[in-house]
């Protein structure tokens, strides 16, 4: 019993931890895109 309990917690743990891990990858993600927006106007111009 203890054990499961253990198991569930640690697969817990771990969704946890890979949403956050999601969650940094697109805010990255989103903040690297919105750099080239505002970027790629300047390029195109020169």
């Amino acid at each position: 019993m203890m054990n499961k309990l253990h198991y569930q917690t640690v697969i817990q743990q771990a969704e946890e931890d890979s949403c956050f891990l999601v969650k940094t990858v697109l805010i990255a993600l989103t903040e690297t895109v919105r750099e080239y927006a505002f970027a790629l106007p300047e390029m195109a111009y020169n």
